[in-house]
């Protein structure tokens, strides 16, 4: 006798919304909103769990820690969020993947073209998975607390563009070499 609202249950219909939509061929932008607000909210309450798991062990710098890493999680998210909302129709994250790949950068920008792999729901769930079953909460923690503070970081940068690569000016010859 199993409630709609049990975990297992929820986790199959998250995966197949998803699935079933491709193969119609149609989706929606509620849809689309509604499967990322979903996933957002399962992240903010992994990470307050992780915050409450690591304060249960003693850590006498939670408050900070978890203040920042949920601070980070929070900003990547609005970040995210308000570029959505500006420069797409769509709610699906994976428009902001395809639109970084188009910003101007140097190398900053190219070291986090190679590492895009690491903000993938799969990549990271099976790092913080290997770090759970060796009891090692606190390295989830600080792994979400620097990703997510660079993620936005970068992101605003790539955005707005302000720390673009310097372009080259040439210089017009002065008056004395005429």
């Amino acid at each position: 006798n199993r409630s709609i609202f049990d975990p297992v249950r929820l986790a199959i219909l998250d995966g197949c919304d998803g699935e079933i939509s491709k193969l119609k061929l149609s989706s929606s932008k509620l849809g689309q909103w509604l499967a990322t607000l979903s996933d957002n909210v399962t992240y903010i309450c992994f990470i307050i769990g992780v915050v409450l798991g690591v304060a249960r062990l003693g850590n006498p710098h939670i408050a900070l820690t978890g203040t920042l890493t949920i601070f980070g999680v929070g900003m990547t998210m609005l970040t995210a969020f308000v570029y959505l909302v500006r420069n797409s129709n769509s709610g699906s994250l994976l428009v902001i993947q395809r639109d970084f790949n188009k910003f101007e950068g140097g190398p900053v920008k190219k070291l986090f073209s190679r590492l895009q792999f690491m903000i993938k729901r799969d990549f990271f769930a099976l790092l913080f998975f290997v770090m759970a079953v060796f009891g090692k909460l606190e390295w989830i923690l600080w792994t979400t607390l620097i990703g997510t503070n660079i993620a936005w970081m970068v992101f605003l940068n790539s955005y707005l563009g302000l720390f673009k690569p310097a372009v080259a000016v040439k210089e017009s010859p002065g008056p004395a070499s005429r």
